[in-house]
Formats: structure tokens, sequence, C-alpha cells
């Protein structure tokens, strides 16, 4: 487990007495303009309205080889490390920071060293074949391209960006620790790193972390279901002899279950609870033409990654609501600060219970994409199931199955879908959170559907323009919900027609009417840009036909037309697609949603 994380100020790196030696075994730095550029949008990036806000740059992993004299070897993060450092001298013209020259030092290369002293320097001679020289020349570039107040910006901007100096175990390897490091590719992760914080809440207690540790690693793995994450004595002790339900009111009840069930089962003694981790007792069919398994085998990925899932607990837990702060708090970047409030035991205990209630709530009613061997995320259907187990030549397995699929499940996976197209970035799905603070293991999917339904008619009516005569706005100003809410709505009333359609990623506007029509006149924007003349298609949909007439459009887009009630309805007018029927056509849908507006 990983001790002593220090959560440190960039401008602070650098002073007193703190070295950090870059080892031998190390490559020379090597960052170009876009990995420099990225890391000084990401400072500039910082929201100049609150202050207060830390932001999180990135972590350090280094071994403290002298106490006194602070003296660290960089282990992973010094390509960020030494460019921050070239930042700060450029910066320095006034020697504001009070840089220590020797702060940064490369063991065993001479001329490295000779450069870093003679910061900061605009006489330094350029050169391609040294990543210093090449660095600094770049930093040099980007800053000259900025304003004034631009530079002001990114100085103020230093005095809230952090980075986390994590010191590595003791008596480790430290090559064979950096190798592995540098083959993943990878740095520490921000929700390894709460998780290791949670995890030494636990004070030494082995047994309520290796609960803990277990429940977290068996949710961090999100496509699938959670279930089958834990070994097969542990999941029929959760989750019952079905693996279907979870009844357990607080951590201290699983551990105490798991701990009892372990002592009996003297059988089972080598499927300690760590071995979940290897995967080791998952059971996993024998390919059999026979086996059901085998003839319908699907991945089931999820929605978002883990991150937000615990973003969304953490918002349960506190009892948030929507409001203008909620991107924020649905914001992965600052994981670490909104979780901090777990690091003490009682409060670790009520995370990590309520991260695996709500993980399989989530694999229970929230919609999945059905993939196999699929290249993006927009391919594959929609599922809405949970998972069920069968028997197959005396062994014990289990299988995702779709709900009875009646007009309420239906509806449902429609809603959900349509809500995941509308708000595509994590940091606006808080209707995630909605579904799953609603729910308990009574809870009816016709109780999620109507709540999830007046959840779209809140966002219909922020949407609406007050006192206006347009309702929605027109043109590309009109948002997304109303075109995807509205598809739902035409799906719902009329469902034994559209019950096959499903909501596909669409963010392009289509005027059905073209902007620049070939052979038609050009029409007045009042109608052109009316809501009844648009519809939302994918970006791909919106090809060189659509300068066409709506006739040729109906004709040729057969297939794009299926991706919008909406527009299905506009094609069968499409013969005299002119004034008259879009504002028609544009009363009648928007009539559809100000009945829906009118039910709260």
């Amino acid at each position: 487990m990983i001790n002593n994380i220090d959560q440190i100020n960039v401008l602070d790196l650098f002073q007193g007495n703190c070295t950090y030696k870059i080892p031998i075994y190390q490559r020379n730095y090597a960052w170009g303009e876009e990995q420099i550029q990225a890391l000084i949008d990401d400072i500039m990036s910082l929201d100049n309205n609150n202050n207060r806000v830390k932001y999180y740059l990135g972590t350090l992993i280094a071994d403290k080889k002298h106490e006194e004299k602070q003296l660290y070897e960089v282990v992973d993060g010094q390509q960020r490390l030494t460019t921050l450092f070239l930042l700060l001298h450029k910066l320095n013209e006034h020697n504001e920071y009070n840089i220590n020259a020797k702060s940064l030092i490369f063991e065993a290369r001479k001329l490295s060293n000779e450069i870093l002293e003679k910061l900061p320097c605009d006489n330094l001679s350029f050169d391609e074949e040294n990543g210093l020289l090449r660095g600094y020349a770049i930093i040099e570039g980007i800053l000259q391209e900025k304003r004034e107040y631009e530079i002001n910006f990114l100085k103020e901007n230093l005095k809230r960006v952090d980075i986390l100096r994590v010191q590595v175990p003791k008596n480790i390897d430290l090559n064979h620790y950096f190798e592995v490091m540098n083959t993943r590719g990878e740095q520490l992760e921000l929700h390894e790193i709460v998780k290791n914080r949670i995890i030494q809440a636990f004070d030494g207690n082995k047994a309520e972390e290796n609960v803990a540790a277990t429940i977290w690693d068996a949710c961090f793995n999100m496509d699938g279901y959670v279930q089958m994450n834990f070994n097969s004595r542990d999941r029929r002790i959760l989750f019952s002899d079905n693996w279907d339900k979870f009844e357990y009111e607080n951590f201290d009840e699983i551990v105490s279950k798991l701990k009892a069930c372990q002592d009996e089962d003297t059988d089972d003694t080598e499927a300690n609870i760590n071995d979940i981790l290897e995967n080791k007792y998952i059971e996993k069919p024998n390919k059999d033409k026979n086996n059901p398994e085998e003839s319908d085998k699907k991945i089931y990925s999820s929605i978002i990654k883990f991150p937000q899932l615990l973003l969304h607990v953490n918002l349960i837990i506190n009892k948030e609501k929507e409001n203008e702060d909620i991107e924020k708090k649905l914001d992965d970047k600052k994981l670490i600060e909104h979780l901090k409030q777990y690091y003490t035991k009682d409060a670790a205990k009520v995370f990590i219970y309520n991260l695996l209630k709500y993980r399989f709530y989530f694999d229970k009613f929230i919609i999945k994409r059905e993939t196999e061997n699929l290249s993006n995320e927009t391919d594959g259907n929609w599922f809405l199931g949970s998972l069920k187990k069968y028997e197959y030549s005396g062994k014990e397995y289990a299988k995702p199955e779709p709900y009875k699929e009646d007009k309420t499940d239906k509806e449902l996976l429609w809603l959900q879908s349509c809500l995941r197209i509308t708000y595509t970035s994590p940091k606006t799905m808080y209707w995630i959170t909605e579904v799953l603070k609603s729910v308990d293991k009574y809870t009816k999917r016709s109780e999620l559907k109507n709540k999830l339904e007046m959840y779209c008619i809140e966002k219909l009516k922020k949407a609406k323009k007050p006192d206006s005569a347009i309702f929605f706005g027109n043109g590309f100003g009109i948002p997304r919900i109303v075109f995807t809410y509205l598809d739902y709505l035409l799906c719902r009333e009329n469902f034994e027609e559209y019950k096959n359609f499903e909501f596909k990623y669409r963010s392009s506007i289509e005027h059905f009417y073209p902007q620049h029509p070939e052979g038609l006149p050009v029409m007045n924007s009042e109608y052109l840009d009316n809501f009844g003349n648009l519809a939302l298609i994918t970006v791909s949909g919106n090809s060189k036909l659509s300068n066409k007439s709506p006739e040729v459009k109906a004709i040729a887009w057969k297939e794009v037309m299926k991706q919008s009630i909406k527009l299905q309805l506009m094609a069968q007018k499409s013969k005299n697609w002119r004034e008259y029927e879009i504002e028609n056509h544009g009363n009648k849908m928007l009539k559809y949603l100000e009945e829906e507006m009118n039910k709260i």
C-alpha cells in the first residue's frame, strides 16, 4: 500500500532546500509542443470566478533518499515536473518565485544540469537535439503569443494548481518499479489515490481493509454485472443464492457475514477475499454449442466510467440536488476534492457500503450497450435487464436477461437512451443520480419511468423562452432535449408503430427545407429556422444531400429518416414542404411538448 501522499502547490515545488533528482535509468526530457501546450492550457482553463478551488495537475511518484536534505529520487512524473521547472523559470522575470536553481538535477548528466542552472536566460542556443533547450524554446514561443493579461492570469492560476507527491513503498527495487510504470504507460489514477486513502482509514484492521478493497475492485470493472466480479462463495453471500438481491444495511454487517462464512467454509480456504483480484474463482462455461450462453455471447458496456460512479454515489450520500454547480460535482478531475470527506473510518464504511449498493442498482436499473467486437460506443443496441442464474450440466452460470419488454420497460429504455444521447458529457448525467437515489429492493420500473419523465419535463421548462412566440428558440439555438424528448413522446403515444425505434447519437440540426437549396427559392428565415423545419440527426447523416429538396431527401435518406420520428413525419409531407406545412407541423409538435409540460 502506498503511504505518505503530499499535496503541494506547484509554486512550492522548487523552493527551499528540496531537491528532485532524475535518476540515470530514466530517459531524457522528451515533451514536445503538444504536451507542453496541453499542460499550459490545463492551467489556463481554471475557473477565475472561484479562487478557492484547487486544481489537481497530476502525480509525482518519488522515493525520499535523505530526510534532512529533502532529497527525492523521481520514479514517475519527471516529464511534467521538468516542464513546470522550465515554465516557472520563464515566468520568473522578477524573481518572484524564489526558485532554488539546484532543486531539479539530473544524475550523471552534466550538460543537462548546466542548462538548468543558467535559467532563466534568453541567450540559450536552441538545439532540436537537446530536449531541455527544445522545451524551453517551445515555452518561450507559447508565452510570446499571449497578451500581458493572459500571462498574469496564468501566474494567478499557478497559485491554485497542486501536484500530488507520492512516496513509493520502502525497500522496493526502484529500477523494477520504474520499468513497470513505464511499460504500463500510465500514472497513478485519481481513483487509485482515493482508494488508498479510504483503505488507510480502516487503521490496519485487515478484515475491513480486505473487504473494502475487494468491493472497490469489484465495482471498478464497470462492464457486465458486479456480481460476477466476486468469487462464487462471496457472490452467494452478498447477493443471495440466486445472485439477484442485495439486502445488507451497512458495511459492518457485510464484514461480519463474510468473515463468519469464511470461518465456516474450510473447503474454500483458498478462495480468500484477495483472490477476487485475480478472477480465479469466477465460473466460465466451457465452449459448448448447446450451452445457451455460448449461443448468445455479448459484452455489456457501461455508459459511464468508474470515477463517475464514485461521484454519483457521493451525490446520493450527501443528498445533493441538481443546480448550477452540478457539473463541477460530476467532474472527475475534482475527484479527490469531492471524496476527501471519506478519509475517516466511519465515513469510509458509509462510502464503501453505498458504492456496492448503488453499483448493484446501477447494473439493475441503468441501461448498458450490447457490444461484441464493436469499434466505438455509438454502435450496439441499448440493453436494460438483470442478471439471471441458471444451471447447465450440473454447474451454475449467469446470463443478463432483458426485462419482459412490455410497454413500460420499453419506455424506460427509450427514456434512458434519450437522455444518454442528449447529455453526452459525464458531467451532465445527473439523471443517473436521480434514478439511483430513488431505488431500493421494492422499486418498480414504472416508478422510475415516471420519475425520468418528470426530470425531462423540468428540463423542457428550463429550455422554454418566457413570453416568447418562438417558445424554445429557433434554428441552432434550440436545446437538444427538445428534439430527443419529442421523439420519445411520439414513440410513447404510437407504441405499436414505433416499438422498434432506437435512439442514436445525434448532434446535427438538419434543415429539412435546405438553407441553400438547389433549384428552389431561398426561404425566409422565419420559416427556415422554425422548429417545424428542423430535426436532429447524426453528423454523418447530414451529408452532401443537405442542399437537395425535401422530396429528394425523403427518398434518398431512408436510413437517415429512421433516426428521428419527427423527421419521418416531416418526410410524409415532403412533396409540399413549404411555409404552411412547416408552420403547421411545428405547431403540432410544440403542442405535444406543451401538453406534457402542463403535467407539472
